[in-house]
């Protein structure tokens, strides 16, 4: 009975403080920890899931991310298949690759890519470059965190930044490396009025590739300014 009450005011004053939610491995960690200053060793997250479920009535599971919970929901095998097809036929059309025949026993996959092809097929993406860890676009699912819904708070206190960068990396088919590309804000409304030091890009790696070239050249690391710091039809075009 103890244990489930010191359990659930933690989390309650955790969450009121304006503190990050908790996971279960995050949890166990504290658990597991005030336990074994009694005398006890617990590694594992059974105690834990004791505790969750003796306080279920108290609080709400859930993802804050709803728009990561969206692409959860889409990625159904019809629409993966749907996904997957047509990259197939839009390859083919533009004479990247044909399909695999009888002959090409050591290829695998459905595609046999033409000589060269993979140099011109890129993977690029963009992170926002935050310093202020605000931002929610990192990769990957984020995990369930048990919430009192009679309680305010439970967001991320920082200290809050208003400069933003945008970073695009990603690689070839073949896989060769892209330059990475850095965006930056500036409140210029001319091209001639804006201004940047350019000695940090000057000491950054070269990459020597070919990228669908006939030889291999040298690409150094890029940058670019706009209102918003991120990327826009003019800057993927250029």
């Amino acid at each position: 009975m103890y244990k489930s009450m010191s359990y659930c005011y933690y989390l309650k004053l955790e969450q009121a403080q304006a503190k990050q939610q908790f996971s279960i491995k995050d949890l166990s960690l504290r658990v597991n920890s005030c336990v074994n200053l009694a005398g006890m060793k617990k590694s594992r997250d059974d105690l834990t899931r004791k505790l969750g479920k003796a306080t279920s009535h108290l609080f709400e599971a859930r993802k804050a991310n709803v728009m990561e919970q969206c692409r959860v929901e889409w990625t159904t095998c019809f629409n993966l298949n749907l996904w997957f097809d047509t990259w197939k036929t839009t390859v083919i059309e533009l004479d990247f690759a044909r399909e695999k025949i009888a002959v090409d026993v050591e290829v695998q996959g459905e595609l046999v890519f033409l000589p060269g092809q993979k140099d011109r097929i890129i993977n690029v993406d963009e992170t926002d470059g935050m310093l202020d860890d605000t931002t929610g676009s990192t990769g990957g699912r984020p995990p369930m965190a048990s919430t009192a819904p009679d309680v305010a708070g439970g967001t991320t206190s920082v200290n809050k930044c208003g400069y933003k960068t945008t970073i695009i990396c990603g690689s070839a088919a073949a896989g060769e490396p892209i330059p990475p590309h850095f965006q930056f804000k500036s409140m210029a409304k001319t091209n001639e009025g804006q201004r940047i030091s350019v000695d940090w890009f000057g000491l950054c790696p070269r990459i020597r590739r070919k990228f669908g070239h006939a030889h291999t050249k040298t690409f150094p690391v890029t940058f670019g300014m706009n209102e918003k710091g991120g990327m826009n039809s003019i800057e993927l075009q250029k």
